[in-house]
C-alpha cells in the first residue's frame, strides 16, 4: 500500500485532501485483498423477518405517541408485545391500548417503570423474557423535549433531559443485546 508524507508546511485543506486519498488507497486495498469481508458476513447475517407472527418485541415508551403507532402496526401482524410505559397513572391508557392490540391478534404485556437505572431496564427484559422468551425486536421511543426557550432552561432540567435522551438509550441497548435471539433488531426512534 502507497502512503503518502504530509509536511508540516501544507495547509489544513491540503492535508485533508492527503488524508482522504490516503483513505481511499487503503479502502482499494483492503477490497482487493477482501480485509472487509467481516462486514459482508454481518450483512448475510442480518435477517430480514419475512412473517413477524409470534416475534417478541419490546417497545419502550410504548403506549403513548410513536410508541402505541409503532405497537399498533406490529399487533396486526400477530406479534408478542411488551409495552413499557413509565407513570403509574398511565395505567388506564396503558389498558385501553393493550385491549386493542389484543383485538388485532397481539399478545400484549405491560410493564411499568422509571428506565433511568440500569437495573430496572435490566427487569424490562427480563420481565419480557419470562413472558415470551428472548426478544427478537427492540424497539425504545423514550424521550423528552424541552419545550421552552433554552435560555429559560435550568441546569436540572437539561440533566433530566439528558438522562432520558441518552442514558436511557444507552441501558437499553446494552440491556437489549443480553436478551435478544440471535439476528435480533435493536432499534431507538425518536420524536421531536
Amino acid at each position: 500500500m502507497k502512503t503518502m508524507q504530509t509536511p508540516t508546511n501544507f495547509t489544513i485543506g491540503q492535508v485533508a485532501q492527503i488524508k482522504r486519498k490516503q483513505f481511499t488507497l487503503a479502502l482499494q486495498s483492503a477490497r482487493r485483498y477482501r480485509l472487509y469481508s467481516s462486514f459482508e458476513r454481518r450483512q448475510k447475517q442480518m435477517t430480514k423477518y419475512h412473517d413477524l407472527k409470534n416475534k417478541v418485541i419490546v417497545i419502550a415508551g410504548g403506549i403513548k405517541n410513536l410508541g402505541a403507532l409503532t405497537a399498533k402496526t406490529f399487533a396486526l401482524e400477530s406479534v408478542n408485545l411488551v409495552l413499557h410505559y413509565h407513570q403509574a397513572k398511565d395505567s388506564d391508557t396503558a389498558n385501553k391500548l393493550k385491549d386493542e392490540l389484543e383485538d388485532q391478534g397481539a399478545k400484549v404485556a405491560l410493564y411499568q417503570s422509571d428506565l433511568s437505572n440500569e437495573e430496572e431496564v435490566a427487569k424490562l427484559f427480563d420481565f419480557a423474557e419470562k413472558e415470551f422468551g428472548k426478544v427478537d425486536i427492540a424497539i425504545n421511543t423514550v424521550g423528552k423535549v424541552l419545550k421552552k426557550p433554552i435560555v429559560e432552561t435550568s441546569e436540572a432540567e437539561f440533566d433530566a433531559m439528558d438522562t432520558i435522551n441518552n442514558k436511557v438509550a444507552y441501558f437499553f441497548i446494552k440491556q437489549a443485546a443480553k436478551h435478544m435471539n440471535p439476528n435480533g433488531h435493536i432499534i431507538t426512534l425518536r420524536h421531536y
